[in-house]
């Protein structure tokens, strides 16, 4: 079993992560995707995140 992880802050889910995700993805069988809390977020991004980490879980989750 291949395990792949990805990470990221996914504030707002553009085709750039949908693309790096599924080529993620096609690397292993399990793909773990890594969430940045809204403090590394802001940290990051230099912002506060635009969505809180529960919704981005959500939207990645998707």
């Amino acid at each position: 079993m291949r395990i792949v992880l990805a990470g990221g802050v996914f504030d707002i889910i553009h085709p750039g992560h949908i693309h790096t995700l599924r080529a993620a993805k096609a690397l292993g069988n399990v793909l773990v995707v890594v969430i940045a809390t809204d403090k590394t977020a802001q940290k990051m991004k230099n912002r506060i995140p635009l969505h809180n980490m529960e919704l981005r879980k959500d939207l990645v989750r998707s």
